[in-house]
This record gives structure tokens, sequence and C-alpha cells, in this order.
């Protein structure tokens, strides 16, 4: 039976992609418990959270990943890109007037 420590882990490492958990949730829960060995936090930290929050969003966007994962984060990139050009139009415009 899994700790409770261990529980949270696993929960936080949902947020990355299942093609990259299937290879590396194992050894990254080992990793972030390990760590916390000697300390008596209840949880992941702010610090640990935001790291696999990010790992989570650069894998989902990787051009490494499988070919639908590259599919979508080409597609988030193309829509992020075309939301960023509307919003320079427009300021472009307010600053004309």
């Amino acid at each position: 039976m899994s700790s409770p420590l261990e529980r949270r882990y696993r929960r936080l490492l949902r947020a990355l992609p299942k093609w990259y958990r299937r290879d590396r949730e194992e050894e990254m829960v080992a990793t972030l418990l390990q760590e916390r060995e000697h300390r008596l936090d209840r949880g992941p930290g702010l610090g640990e959270s935001l790291a696999v929050l990010g790992l989570a969003v650069r894998t989902r966007l990787a051009t490494t990943a499988p070919a639908r994962a590259v599919a979508v984060g080409n597609a988030a990139r193309g829509i992020a890109l075309f939301g960023l050009a509307i919003y320079a139009i427009t300021a472009i415009e307010h600053l004309a007037v």
C-alpha cells in the first residue's frame, strides 16, 4: 500500500501526459519521495508543484512527443500566435486614435 505522500505525488504527476508518465512515473515518484524522506512535509511543495506543471506544459507542446501530441502542440501554438496578433492589432489601433 502506498503512503499518503506517495499518493499526493502520483496525483500531481497526473498533470503529465500519459505517454510521458508511462516511461518515467516510477522513477519520478521514487526521486520525489527520496528528497522528502527526512522532512516532515505533508505533500508536494509549491516549488515541486510548479516544476511538475511546467514540465507538463513543455511535454504537451514538445515536438519530440508522439504525433498526436505534436499536432495538439502545434494547434495550441497557432491559437496563441493568432491571439497575440489580434492583441497587437488592437493595441496599434488604440495607439493610432
